[in-house]
């Protein structure tokens, strides 16, 4: 063989183990970039799965959740609320978003537009804030608070949901109330209040007696359930002023002697 074949011969064997020896790191290289993913994947799961089982566990303590859209006077004392209480799958769904939210303490400070409580079967209860932006925030206490993904808020809008559009309450088997929400939904003050004592068989809208508290020209509404408390039977009422950014409200307490036909005036709440 002569000289110059032997030396060709010799670079290809040795391009030739290059290219296995680069081959192989890459394919090694490769294979850990698999096992990493593959790896990466099974731990996901595996959280997952844990945080499925702590939803799932969390869940079986609770008794009841219930959405409460709450009115305050400066910030304390409370007006009335409106309450909602979720069924099973809605139970799921908020837990699984508390359960998966990343709390922090940087805060935007603002004001939870409605409270979700939990009330465990101990008796004890947790209590969730919900600040409705664009996308909502939930907040909890010295825990901070949580900015939802579009599509936990869209979860969470859904189910607040069915605080504002609650339409209807009784308070025995024949007394009961009826809210009727105004359209455009801006005009707050068109909002009427009905009352039956039948059963809702048919319903008459309630009468406001007015006072000489309240303005003349101001439209008296509620759109609060009337509750009873010592055996009255009352609600709180409002009227329109404007502000100057936006209307504001000015509330009153009614209260009726003629199962909810009428309601007249008791006593000043705010005055704004």
């Amino acid at each position: 063989m002569k000289k110059e074949t032997k030396i060709l011969l010799g670079v290809v064997i040795a391009c030739i183990i290059i290219v296995a020896i680069v081959g192989a790191i890459l394919y090694s290289k490769e294979k850990g970039k698999e096992n990493e993913a593959y790896s990466k994947e099974i731990n996901e799961i595996e959280e997952a799965e844990k945080k499925n089982e702590d939803v799932k566990k969390y869940a079986n303590e609770i008794e009841t959740i219930e959405i409460i859209m709450e009115y305050y006077i400066e910030e304390e004392k409370r007006l009335g609320e409106k309450s909602y209480k979720l069924n099973e799958k809605e139970i799921y769904q908020i837990m699984e978003i508390i359960e998966n939210v990343k709390f922090t303490t940087e805060t935007c400070d603002g004001m939870d537009d409605c409270i979700i409580q939990i009330n465990k079967k101990d008796g004890s209860k947790d209590n969730y804030g919900v600040e409705m932006y664009d996308r909502f925030h939930i907040t909890a206490g010295e825990k901070g608070e949580a900015i939802l993904t579009k599509q936990q808020t869209e979860i969470v809008d859904k189910i607040i949901s069915n605080v504002k559009d609650s339409e209807e309450k009784f308070l025995n088997e024949t007394l009961g109330f009826k809210i009727l929400k105004p359209y455009p939904k801006d005009d707050e003050s068109t909002t009427k209040l009905l009352v039956t004592n039948d059963g809702g068989k048919t319903y008459n809208e309630v009468e406001f007696i007015r006072s000489k508290e309240i303005p003349e020209g101001k439209k008296i509404f509620t759109d609060l359930f009337p509750t009873i408390e010592n055996g009255i039977l009352k609600v709180n009422v409002f009227t329109m002023n404007n502000g100057f950014y936006e209307p504001h409200r000015s509330s009153y307490e009614y209260i009726s002697k003629d199962n909810g036909k009428t309601f007249e005036f008791s006593k000043v709440l705010l005055v704004q």
